[in-house]
């Protein structure tokens, strides 16, 4: 494994979105080696999930999920964005090689409220991700990071609503959803709706505390 680098207490965020993408990377090369029957159902273009709240457990790493953030430590969000490679549509070519030969991008907004206050978050926690969307590549990652501020301190509550956008032509068939969490990527993960421990739809919690 590449030696992550640390500044001022935090991993690089491209080091933490490595570490997710070699993680979703091996989870599609394993589904991919087991075919899923039940993925060439109508419907299941794809889906979008978030990993996060994560931070280290030692500098450099590993990564695990965590909930409760001290003041001045580290934290991580990614969300994970995949198109079906295996849904084959009417004239012939799969959902992935549709979409990303179309000019798309992949734009996330995260909505971060305080839900003991009821007021919008942090504006650092409030931001959006964009990306190009690369012929015939069918996952995307979007990390962030940041370390907890003094006045941070309350519960979290962030949404994150995805949309693809800018296709050419504008005719093309919109996508969008909302993220659904999970704590960990196994290749059960990539099939339409997946239902195994740990998944469940639901926005990203946390608490930051002094």
């Amino acid at each position: 494994m590449t030696e992550t680098t640390v500044s001022q207490g935090m991993l690089q965020v491209a080091a933490v979105k490595q570490l997710a993408e070699a993680r979703v990377k091996g989870a599609m090369d394993k589904a991919m080696a087991t075919p899923k029957p039940e993925i060439f159902e109508p419907g299941g273009w794809g889906d979008i999930w978030a990993i996060g709240p994560i931070q280290p457990m030692l500098p450099g790493g590993p990564l695990q999920p965590s909930k409760i953030i001290k003041v001045g430590e580290p934290f991580y969000i990614c969300t994970i964005m995949w198109l079906n490679p295996w849904l084959i549509l009417p004239g012939g070519p799969s959902v992935c090689d549709l979409v990303t030969n179309l000019g798309c991008k992949w734009e996330c907004q995260y909505c971060t409220g305080n839900v003991c206050s009821w007021t919008l978050g942090p504006s650092q926690l409030n931001y959006k991700c964009e990306t190009d969307l690369v012929p015939g590549q069918c996952w995307y990652v979007c990390c962030e990071g940041w370390v907890a501020q003094p006045g941070w301190d309350g519960c979290y509550e962030t949404n994150i609503c995805c949309r693809i956008t800018g296709c050419s032509p504008k005719a093309a068939p919109p996508l969008a959803g909302f993220v659904t969490t999970v704590y960990d990527i196994d290749a059960d993960l990539f099939s339409p709706r997946p239902k195994w421990p740990g998944y469940y739809d639901a926005p990203i919690r946390f608490m930051i505390y002094p």
